[in-house]
């Protein structure tokens, strides 16, 4: 999805927002794409709709690095059919959709600036990314599908991953923090 007033001489970020386990990218558009694109308008969208499994619910699950080898051949294509801001590729996604963007951060730093998690947790083990990479991640206390315990595991792997110290500032809205001394980048 282009914005409304795109022109070919400008650079534009890239945003692709990964869907939940049995979601589709129709959702994730139905659903004003996260509620991102209100507030992030001139960008260019991109929303991919996972394969299904055995059960015919579609998701990220990278099996063989296909996932990842789908982002990749979407980026090659988004970058050589429209003026792109190769420093401001960025993913977010929610629940399943998550996993895939912490998938991104941890395989595809050197092309993804930034990560946004929703309810999301690692399913990559060896996440040992050549680079730091901006990291914003939400999860409710509630939430009995993605633990709290699951997603601080992903938290801390970046927190690690960036030399972020332990200790955090306040941020708003609370009770967001950011974590202090983080890698500059």
């Amino acid at each position: 999805l282009l914005p409304s007033n795109y022109n070919a001489s400008q650079a534009y970020p890239v945003v692709f927002e990964f869907h939940y386990l049995g979601g589709s990218a129709e959702a994730v558009f139905s659903d004003n794409m996260y509620n991102v694109r209100p507030n992030f308008a001139n960008a260019i969208y991109v929303i991919p709709q996972g394969l299904p499994d055995s059960n015919n619910q579609r998701g990220w699950p990278n099996t063989n690095n296909q996932d990842i080898d789908f982002t990749q051949a979407m980026v090659s294509t988004i970058e050589s059919s429209y003026c792109v801001d190769q420093s401001r590729i960025f993913s977010m996604g929610f629940s399943y959709g998550g996993m895939m963007s912490i998938t991104i951060g941890c395989l595809l730093p050197n092309v993804f600036r930034a990560i946004g998690v929703e309810s999301g947790f690692s399913i990559v083990y060896n996440c040992n990314p050549s680079h730091e990479i901006a990291v914003w991640q939400t999860q409710g206390d509630q939430d009995t599908t993605v633990t709290p315990t699951n997603a601080q595991a992903a938290r801390d792997t970046f927190v690690k991953l960036n030399h972020c110290s332990s200790t955090t500032q306040a941020v708003n809205p609370s009770p967001c923090v950011a974590y202090d001394n983080c890698d500059t980048g």
